[in-house]
């Protein structure tokens, strides 16, 4: 998600609406940086890696209202 939100603001460009609604984008760099401490707990825990990837899911099913805020 994070490389489409990146490929879709670059092709925007400056005044992109999709760069508006996003922002800093905060819910996605969390996302990334627990996905990634999953794949290194897997290693160490299979379990912990789990559960780091099923709170990543339930962080998603939050509804974002960043883009109906912006549209």
């Amino acid at each position: 998600y994070l490389l489409l939100e990146r490929a879709l603001m670059a092709a925007e460009g400056d005044g992109s609406g999709v760069k508006q609604a996003v922002g800093r984008g905060s819910k996605e760099w969390i996302s990334f940086a627990l996905y990634c401490v999953a794949v290194i707990a897997a290693f160490i825990s299979p379990m912990v890696s789990v559960a780091i990837y099923v709170a990543v899911a339930a962080m998603w099913l939050i509804p974002d209202r960043r883009f109906e805020r912006a549209g």
